[in-house]
């Protein structure tokens, strides 16, 4: 087929059309511009270089000058320079000629003044905006680091500035794919003291170049948060790159949040006893079952988990090895041992009467406020000398009979714990709405009633109120938005308030739970035993894991109902301990009745006062209604 008809071919039309100078001189010139500011300065010095430079051969060519006197070629130069910085110095200019290319020369000028200050002002906006979202490398040793941004981000920067570092004020370095103008804003409105050191870096922390501003080889802990959406994929995502930017081999802790435990065991598998995963919803099921055994449980658990009060602390034997565990029950003032870690990692709670510590175990104390310090030689050596210890029979377990409002998979693994500490005949009911599917996952558990109601106001009207209940859990469901059902769980509580109220003295205690933690603000509660169960709680968790990983399995320990030992309260009475007594002679007591005394509970007119680990020269009133904290 012929194609005389046609001038070219679609390639030699391109090639006409871009392959001109003004099409390359531009194409070169986009590419400079594209390389920054500093290209662009470049760019317009050598314009206004030759413009000067043209301006002085121009007068040297027509034999004049600016100044009307004779002069050399740098002079015009330098007079050509001066009007186009300032367009003031042509006033004095006389002759046409003169005037002419000096207006030239000054036009020129003040377009290049307006450009360079364009430039210079873009520039300096362009820096800021970088500086502002945080990517220079952090000057910083022996800080936390934070990966990710999740909603307990900011109680968590708290929870890990309220117990200093070696002394000094702790630093924490958060790095998360987000503005950091709107992640300090978050923080700062939990963290309001401005002297507290928090910095906040914008960037990927799956991403080693992005790793690299914070600097994780003087780092003493990290945390990776499971960021919304993200899943677990990412989470273990950024603990490979976290181990990769490491070499392989962090030398601090790793402290991961995923939301399953199956996770939690591959990545340590994968990586070895370097990381630390924490199954976010099991160990807050774990938690609130721990609170649900015995009214003031979670004033327990709290005051164990909220830094600055008491902590749990593993300590290495050093000092102790070779002694006897009975010994250390009075060696230090203000903590108390609870137990032997061995060098494998079990935990021995309440050891048996004659075990030594060895050189490679490690004490786990409850520390209580104040430095940790020695007993003065008086008091150690009041330590209990009973050869044989006499074990008393706990009390038995009252029947509950548990009622809960609302459903979700939380529910499932909470009553799970739950149902391995309370007693026997035991039961609950469970009201379902129309969005709470039908509480899967308690056909194997006994004593379990469901019934579904379209209002929790409909099911007390037909109870006639709250008769025989002993704990209202009033649980969020994770079928519908947090909001909606954050709002639904706080009506539900304003409606069993104002029930319970009518019911007098032996009104229930109250348990509630929303998802959204700046819901947690909107919640009254009213009984001195009532607690709240919020995301926030898993906060304080991941702050004592990063500062001591081996916290972990005394926890695990202490929560453990089918361990040997485990934490509890026991009746003061039961001990023989009513009225004044020193609390060397209660460790004591409770050491010849085969438990460990960690505290107290006090019964006061409006709310229960807790103590652990006090003193071990203080005085206690015991009353009729008070309790010993105890491992046993």
């Amino acid at each position: 087929m012929s194609h005389s008809g046609r001038s070219g071919t679609p390639a030699d039309d391109d090639t006409a059309r871009f392959g001109s100078w003004r099409h390359r001189a531009r194409y070169r010139f986009d590419n400079l511009l594209a390389r920054g500011t500093w290209a662009t300065l470049l760019w317009l010095g050598a314009i206004t270089l030759a413009a000067i430079l043209v301006s002085s051969v121009l007068l040297t060519i027509a034999g004049v000058n600016f100044t009307g006197a004779e002069g050399d070629w740098l002079e015009d130069a330098w007079q050509s320079l001066l009007r186009v910085l300032d367009p003031g110095t042509m006033a004095g200019d006389v002759g046409w000629g003169q005037r002419v290319l000096a207006l030239g020369v000054t036009v020129f000028g003040i377009l290049v003044a307006g450009t360079l200050i364009g430039i210079i002002a873009s520039g300096v906006e362009d820096r800021i905006d970088r500086m502002r979202r945080g990517r220079s490398v952090v000057i910083e040793s022996d800080h936390v680091v934070v990966l990710g941004s999740s909603d307990q981000l900011p109680s968590l920067v708290e929870q890990l500035l309220r117990v200093p570092r070696g002394g000094g004020p702790p630093t924490v370095v958060v790095l998360a794919d987000e503005d950091p103008a709107h992640l300090d804003r978050r923080i700062r409105a939990v963290v309001r003291d401005r002297h507290q050191r928090v910095v906040v870096r914008s960037g990927d922390p799956t991403r080693q170049e992005d790793l690299a501003l914070v600097r994780l080889s003087h780092a003493a802990g990290v945390v990776v948060l499971a960021e919304s959406g993200g899943g677990d994929t990412w989470v273990a995502e950024t603990v490979l790159a976290v181990g990769r930017a490491a070499g392989g081999t962090p030398h601090h802790p790793v402290v991961a949040e995923v939301g399953d435990p199956t996770t939690a065991a591959r990545l340590v598998a994968a990586c070895g006893s370097w990381v630390h995963p924490l199954a976010t919803g099991a160990a807050l099921a774990r938690s609130a079952a721990f609170a649900l055994r015995q009214p003031g449980m979670g004033l327990v658990l709290d005051e164990l988990l909220q830094p600055g009060n008491c902590e749990l602390f593993v300590r290495p034997a050093d000092d102790v090895a070779g002694m006897a565990f009975e010994d250390l029950l009075t060696r230090w003032t203000n903590a108390r041992a609870i137990g032997v870690v061995r060098p494998d990692g079990h935990v021995a709670l309440n050891p048996p009467v004659g075990t030594v510590v060895g050189p490679a175990d490690s004490v786990a104390l409850i520390v209580g406020p104040g430095a940790f310090r020695a007993a003065p030689t008086e008091t150690s050596q009041r330590r209990p000398t009973a050869p044989v210890r006499r074990p008393l029979p706990h009390p038995d377990r009252v029947p509950e009979h548990l009622l809960v409002v609302g459903w979700s998979a939380f529910g499932v693994r909470l009553l799970a714990e739950w149902a391995r500490w309370a007693a026997p005949s035991s039961t609950v009911e469970i009201v379902v709405g129309d969005h709470d599917g039908d509480a899967p996952g308690l056909a194997g558990m006994a004593d379990v009633r469901v019934t579904r109601a379209s209002s929790l106001t409909e099911v007390i009207d037909e109870r006639g109120g709250l008769p025989g209940v002993t704990t209202v859990l009033l649980l969020a469901s994770d079928r519908i938005p947090a909001p909606e059902a954050d709002v639904d769980t706080l009506l539900d509580l304003g409606i069993i308030q104002r029930t319970r109220g009518r019911d007098g003295p032996d009104h229930p205690r109250v348990v509630v739970q929303v998802r959204d933690l700046s819901h947690a603000q909107l919640v009254a509660l009213e009984g001195r035993h009532d607690w709240l169960i919020t995301p926030g709680l898993a906060s304080p968790l991941l702050a004592q894991l990063v500062r001591q990983p081996a916290r972990r399995d005394v926890l695990l320990a202490l929560y453990d109902e089918a361990a040997t030992s485990t934490l509890e309260l026991f009746p003061a009475d039961a001990l023989g301990l009513v009225g004044t007594v020193d609390v060397a002679d209660v460790v004591a007591t409770a050491w010849a009745h085969g438990m460990l005394a960690v505290g107290h509970l006090l019964v006061g007119p409006s709310r229960d006062v807790l103590a652990l680990a006090p003193p071990l020269d203080a005085a206690v009133q015991f009353g009729p209604d008070d309790h010993v904290v105890v491992v046993a």
